[in-house]
């Protein structure tokens, strides 16, 4: 395009942003307070604040005194803060305060959260009856109006607990139950909201709306009731008497829920409607008949000038029915926060966008927010958020925040009746603001004064500047003694003074690229925005899209933000500012959008950069792109905290789904292998606690003891340990050691690190280490039953990465004994542990440590080393080159029966995401990141336990670490684009053409997703083969593909929300459209806006399905019509033809000798008909369909529409015998073994026969070993082919390869292999078919002719029985009376054989 169309675009965002922001202010009388709000709000954003930090006394204290700074500013708070008051009135005293009131309001002055917890200690005893409690507790209050209330019927400033459903009520409330009451011996009912009339319950205009619990049945224990009834002498009328359905099975889950109950009256069917809100969505709906003037309670709030009043938990007043004092009856075991009552009825909106936040007051005193025009809504508001002094006559009084102080008494309050946590906080994506205690008595407040005091006092004392301080010293004495007005004189004209310095000061270094000091605001907001433009660079006004709810209250529908929006405005102008320079200088590549994309905050995984190819042919293979991974690490270094150079982590059981060791296997062939991934932190001069930090000439590292129980932290009595330390020399160079403290393994110990001079960085200089300790079967993967005398191997292994290149590595192996290596499989419940080594786990430490740990892993399989360079390259890939493949197909004797995936052998994965302080004894718990879903490992979770941390310590710190990551594939884009060529002339011939490539900037989910899955897969080889093995182009979806997508959300715990992932973008996106295109030169090819892409993942890939090829073998007299169109030219000749064709070609001109049939002498030819069994392997294609599934009936997921077994089905029964192929299987066991009750080695428990029976023989033969049931058929078979190919007429026409039977497959033998020629005979003494293995040679050939021609629901089971034939020949051979070499020659043949076939698994 050109560079005036460039422009013309840039005028076109500015036309876009004017139309929105006009937009938005059309809504902003939906969501905003008041004009006053709006006012207020100009006025803070307008306010200039020197930046400054206001911290520190000298910074801003030179003319007046710095104890009188402090003194005032936490005065002025506790006594002039409106709490109560509406959101303008809270924002204007915001801004009547200093810059230094202001930061102490925001960074110093305490606030506090809370809730309300009734019954505390548990409900109690009953007294009289059931719902008498001993104790009674209650928060009772009245309706008003109080002493300094304003009365103003119009606005209904009137009683604060007024009831007409003609305009509706509401009453809301955060509710979390932990259990029920028994019914019996103490409540069945609980009240928790429970107000009156004031008249004695015995008249007639006695009223109560009562809203409470019933522990009846399992019904009634999800519901909420509502009851509104009048009293008097002729008994109770029932205005509204209903139980609404939570859709919670049970309120008392112990969790925190919002409920919401409108009541309102129809006047247009005069029923009154009561409706159920549960956390912002509606529940269920009640319609009663309204009686008439009833729905109000008009003539039942006041009477002879008293009002109604209320109590929470519990019942206010006595009923007519009883007679007796029922106040303090039927009381609530439960906690309460954010309860309000409305005096109007509440929309759902209105409930949906304020259930997770904090509302306004200013009831009494805004009376712009509310007027005759916009009545009061809001009649009683209690937060808990007063915050506990320890005072019970304090703390027992309940603060209205609504504005009409309506306070409530609290009956019964303990120190156990309050607590500081919220409702919001804990149960919501929300954090509730916390509250500004103004209570002055509380600790916290008093402990500010007495901090800022000293704090001022110091500075005073050494401030000669200060105007006070100049003045004589009588003058001073003698203001002292008196009433001190010169010294508040002195402070006025300073105060003065110091705000003109400060501003004077600020005006001069407005323009310097810096970040703002806490506490201080930008000077204007337009300010950064106007600098960015003097410099050329064009800004867009920034978060156009956002509405009144964001920009007003800091919030949307559905959660509060952190921040107000426009303090991350001016963040993200100052960003780019400060960054400017360097923008610049890289303008146009991709180090200049990426380093704007960090001045919006926004990293890799949010925006990125995608290059398209216009016909451009793609290559699946491993392409990388350079990022910053953040991570947090277990920091063990001791730079936090010294201590926490003894503690480590290790295996530990605290519940019943968590394991406390890895168990030990039944079996030892399944090697080991544990993977560390280690941070050795630089210690500088200036690192915290470097003085007292001792320099370890040995660190511990990680290791592995073995277990006693899973609770006992006791070393077993044969323990067979490992442990892997640093070692420091003289020279301050570092080697890495695996040693045993038994002797139990061969010590290993690597090279010194840097090993020259050039290797300028050590190993403590922030570099990060993959370590992997192997334990495996020297002949692994054949391991296939070992033997007492093999023996294992052990590796060490360890390598360092950066930015993508390798720069140390070390391999060290060595050999273990039989007995110890199967000992460690087999005979070990393995505890595994990270940091220092200490007796015991907990004991005496026996080496501290000094690194941090970025993740740890055991995996039950062999990692090669290529795999681990592929997880030290990127700190999140934890995948393996096959993820999906059978983890154990050549580790058992026989056939596998069970297929486990590679991924699935990872035994258990600690990160420290989640990871914050250790608890006040010194410990921490570790996630298990496999989630326990993996039914291989019982479904249990590995957690790491914790101890000997310093109490209360932080325990992690934020890691950046470089990563070199896959690029997801089919993306053009890499870091390493530009290659070198030596020869350009060789690679660019005449026909060549330029690529042609698009760049977009886009947002995707499905591309985070998709970079997750690809945490699967160490390499893109594996993807590669999914997608592309040749028996993939035939089938109508990839197995392999689906089967992954499966594993992947089995591990997932939570369902990923596109509108959240929206909701990012939501501020920032038209935003970012415009200020990329300061940096795209105006004739690239690039996308003109931010798209947000909704797409398949890497994992759902749609697929083209192609036809079926078929290949005919006709062996017949033919007459080939070769005329031309003239009908001369004939050719008749007689031959054999080979015919190809896909399935919807037409069919070829063939005729036999003689004329052209007639149409009506051909056979009839059915019409093709389709599959349309969309779970069939074959939809879509020719039938019978093909459908894989359980067919054994007696299993739990039986499928009758299965036409064969695909090994799925799953049973009630577990099986729990080691012997059996199927040990830990959810089915019956299936034993192998002899069942012949006349053989020598029977075997009784055996569910059936492998054919290893042996009888008394005279001699021993390796062919012994091999039993077929099927062999005499196969050699009628063999020669009834041999008599087929004599007869030159018979024709063997399949009509479809992937279609033939078992039968056709193992009779199909076109290469004669089950025939011998008279030149084979010759060459028979030579061929290894002619040796003592001949028989098993001779069935080779037929074993794998049948897996070869078998249906492709037959082909996977055929295969497996090739495979274990296969191993039985190696057996054989291993075990005949040949020479060596020639054993040596068949055995390497055989067992390459097999290593090929792994790609068809």
């Amino acid at each position: 395009m050109s560079a005036k169309k460039y422009f013309q675009k840039q005028k076109q965002g500015q036309a876009n942003k004017v139309s929105q922001l006009a937009g938005n202010a059309v809504t902003a009388s939906i969501d905003v307070e008041s004009t006053f709000h709006i006012q207020e709000k100009k006025k803070f954003k307008q306010k200039f604040t020197p930046n400054v930090d206001y911290s520190h006394p000298e910074n801003f204290a030179k003319y007046g005194s710095a104890t009188k700074y402090y003194e005032d500013a936490v005065k002025r708070i506790y006594n002039l803060y409106p709490y109560d008051g509406s959101h303008a009135e809270k924002l204007s005293f915001e801004n009547s305060l200093t810059p230094l009131e202001k930061h102490i309001l925001d960074n110093k002055y305490p606030k506090t959260t809370g809730y309300a917890a009734f019954s505390p200690l548990g409900w109690g005893t009953k007294s009289t009856a059931a719902g008498d409690p001993t104790t009674k507790e209650y928060i009772f209050f009245y309706g008003g109006p109080h002493v300094n209330n304003v009365y103003h019927t119009s606005s209904l400033k009137v009683n604060n607990l007024k009831v007409d459903y003609e305009t509706g009520n509401t009453v809301e409330f955060w509710l979390k139950k932990e259990a029920w009451p028994h019914t019996t011996n103490q409540t069945r009912y609980e009240v928790l909201l429970d107000m009156r009339s004031n008249a004695p319950y015995n008249e007639t205009n006695h009223r109560q709306l009562e809203i409470y619990l019933d522990n009846n049945t399992a019904t009634t224990k999800g519901e909420i009731c509502i009851l509104d009834r009048i009293d008097g002498d002729g008994g109770p009328t029932n205005i509204i008497n209903a139980c609404l359905d939570t859709g919670i099975a049970d309120i008392a889950d112990s969790k925190w829920h919002h409920y919401a109950i409108t009541i309102e009256k129809n006047s247009s069917n005069n029923f009154i409607t009561s409706s159920l809100y549960v956390d912002g969505a509606i529940a269920d709906v009640d319609v009663t008949e309204s009686h008439g003037t009833l729905s109000s309670w008009a003539g039942y709030n006041e009477r002879d000038g008293e009002t109604s009043f209320a109590a929470l938990g519990a019942f206010a007043a006595p009923t007519i029915e009883s007679g007796t004092a029922l106040k303090g009856w039927y009381k609530l075991s439960g906690s309460m926060d954010e309860f309000r009552f409305w005096k109007k009825n509440r929309t759902a909106r209105e409930i949906g966008t304020s259930y997770f936040t904090n509302v306004h007051g200013g009831t009494n005193t805004d009376t712009r927010k509310y007027s005759a025009d916009k009545p009061v809504d809001l009649g009683v508001y209690f937060k808990f958020n007063e915050g506990i002094t320890g005072d019970e006559v304090t703390d027992s009084v309940v603060l209205d925040y609504s504005g009409r102080i309506s306070n409530g008494a609290w009956t019964g309050y303990s120190s156990a009746s309050r607590n500081t946590g919220s409702a919001i906080t804990q149960q919501t994506d929300s954090t509730e603001p916390p509250d500004v205690i103004i209570r002055t008595t509380h600790p916290s407040v008093v402990s500010l004064e007495t901090e800022l005091e000293a704090s001022g006092t110091n500075w005073d004392a050494t401030n000669g500047g200060s105007l006070y301080s100049m003045i004589p010293q009588w003058m001073s004495d003698e203001d002292a003694a008196s009433s001190g007005e010169l010294k508040n004189l002195t402070q006025i004209l300073g105060s003065y003074l110091d705000t003109l310095y400060l501003q004077i000061q600020a005006l001069a270094t407005l323009k310097e690229p810096k970040y703002l000091q806490t506490g201080s605001h930008e000077a204007s907001e337009g300010l950064p925005s106007k600098l960015l433009n003097s410099y050329g660079f064009d800004t867009p006004e920034f978060m156009i899209n956002q509405n009144v709810l964001s920009s007003f209250l800091s919030q949307d529908e559905k959660r509060i933000f952190e921040d107000k929006i426009h303090n991350l405005k001016n963040l993200i102008y100052r960003n780019v500012y400060n960054n400017l320079p360097a923008i610049y200088k890289s303008k146009g590549t991709e180090k200049s959008f990426r380093n704007l994309f960090r001045c919006f905050g926004v990293d890799d995984n949010l925006v990125k950069i995608k290059l398209y190819g216009d016909n451009t042919e793609v290559v699946l293979d491993d392409e990388f792109f350079s990022t910053v991974a953040t991570k947090k690490s277990l920091d063990l270094s001791g730079i936090l905290h010294g201590d926490n150079r003894s503690a480590n982590l290790f295996n530990y059981k605290t519940t019943a789904q968590e394991a406390g060791f890895i168990p030990h296997k039944s079996s030892p062939d399944v090697p080991a292998t544990f993977e560390t991934e280690i941070l050795f932190p630089k210690f500088a001069s200036n690192t915290k606690n470097y003085g007292a930090l001792e320099e370890l000439t040995k660190a511990s590292l990680f290791g592995c003891h073995s277990a006693k129980t899973e609770t006992d932290t006791s070393f077993a009595d044969t323990d067979m340990d490992f442990q892997v330390f640093a070692n420091r020399d003289s020279k301050e160079r570092i080697s890495f050691m695996l040693t045993s403290s038994n002797g139990w393994f061969p010590v290993l110990t690597s090279s010194y690190y840097p090993v020259s001079t050039s290797d300028l960085k050590n190993v403590y200089d922030n570099t990060k280490w993959n370590f992997a300790v192997s334990v495996k079967p020297t002949t692994y993967p054949f391991s296939r039953g070992v033997i007492t005398s093999s023996a294992y191997t052990l590796e060490f292994y360890g390598v360092n990465y950066s930015l993508g290149d390798k720069v140390r590595e070390f391999s060290l192996t060595d050999e273990m004994t039989h007995a110890k290596g199967a000992g460690f499989i087999t005979g070990s419940n393995k505890r595994f542990y990270v940091g220092a080594h200490r007796t015991n786990f907990t004991g005496s430490i026996l080496e501290k440590t000094n690194v941090k740990v970025l993740s740890a892993r055991y995996w039950e399989t062999y990692l090669e080393n290529h795999e681990i360079q592929y997880h030290a390259r990127d700190t999140d890939n934890f995948g393996t080159f096959h993820p999906s493949r059978n983890a154990y197909l050549f580790e058992f004797k026989g056939k596998p029966t069970n297929h486990i995936n590679e991924i699935d052998t990872l035994k258990f994965h600690w990160q420290f995401d989640k990871l914050d302080t250790a608890t006040g004894a010194g410990r921490v718990l570790i996630d298990d990141m496999t989630s326990g879903s993996n039914p291989y490992h019982n479904n249990q979770n590995y957690p790491a336990y914790g101890q000997n941390f310093e109490a209360n310590s932080k325990l992690h710190s934020m890691e950046f670490i470089n990563a070199s990551r896959l690029q997801l594939p089919e993306d053009f884009y890499s870091s390493d684009l530009i290659q070198i060529r030596s020869a350009d002339d060789t690679l660019f011939g005449p026909s060549a053409r330029p690529n042609k490539f698009f760049y977009s900037v886009e947002s995707s989910m499905y591309d985070i997703i998709s970079e997750n899955m690809m945490q699967f897969f160490a390499s893109l080889v594996e993807y590669n083969t999914l997608i592309g093995i040749p028996v993939e182009a035939y089938r109508t979806r990839y197995k392999g593909l689906e089967k992954l997508r499966a594993i992947f959300f089995e591990r997932i715990k939570n369902t990923p929300d596109l509108e959240k992932f929206v909701q990012i973008y939501k501020f920032i996106d038209s935003s970012l459209d415009s200020v990329i295109r300061n940096l795209v030169p105006a004739s690239a090819a690039t996308s003109d806006e931010v798209r947000t892409i909704v797409e398949s993942h890497v994992l759902e890939r749609n697929k083209h399905p192609r036809k079926f090829p078929i290949f005919a073998h006709v062996n017949t007299n033919i007459n080939l019509d070769t005329s031309d169109t003239d009908g001369t030219d004939t050719e008749d000749e007689t031959s054999t033809k080979n015919v190809y064709k896909e399935q919807d070609e037409p069919e070829v001109n063939i005729k036999e000798d003689g004329p052209t049939p007639s149409p009506a002498d051909q056979p009839d030819i059915e019409e093709e008909r389709l599959c349309e069994d969309p779970l069939a392997d074959n939809y879509q294609e020719t039938l019978p369909c093909r459908r894989g599934g359980c067919t054994d009936v007696t299993a739990i997921n039986y499928d009758a529409k299965a036409t064969y077994d695909d090994g799925s089905c799953r049973y009630q029964v577990r099986c729990e015998n080691p012997k059996a192929d199927n040990f830990g299987a959810q089915e019956p066991c299936r034993i192998p073994g002899c069942t012949d009750a006349n053989a020598m080695n029977y075997e009784s428990d055996a569910t059936y026969d492998d054919g290893t029976c042996r009888f008394e023989k005279d001699k021993y033969s390796p062919e012994d070993d091999y039993v077929d049931e099927d062999f005499e058929n196969e050699v009628d078979r063999t020669e009834e082919r041999q008599d087929e190919r004599t007869d030159e007429t018979a024709t063997r026409v399949p009509e479809q390869g992937d279609d033939m039977s078992p039968e056709q497959a193992a009779d199909y033998d076109p290469e004669g292999l089950a025939v011998e020629t008279p030149e084979q005979e010759d060459r028979k003494e030579e061929s290894p078919s002619s040796g003592p293995c001949k028989l098993l040679y001779y069935r080779k050939n037929v074993k794998k002719l049948a897996w070869q021609g078998a249906p492709p629901d037959q082909k996977g089971e055929k295969l497996m029985e090739y495979i274990e034939h296969l191993n039985v020949l190696i057996d054989c051979v291993n075990n005949s009376e040949i020479s060596q070499e020639k054993k040596e020659t068949q055995r390497s043949a055989l067992e390459s054989e097999v290593i090929s076939l792994q790609d068809f698994i």
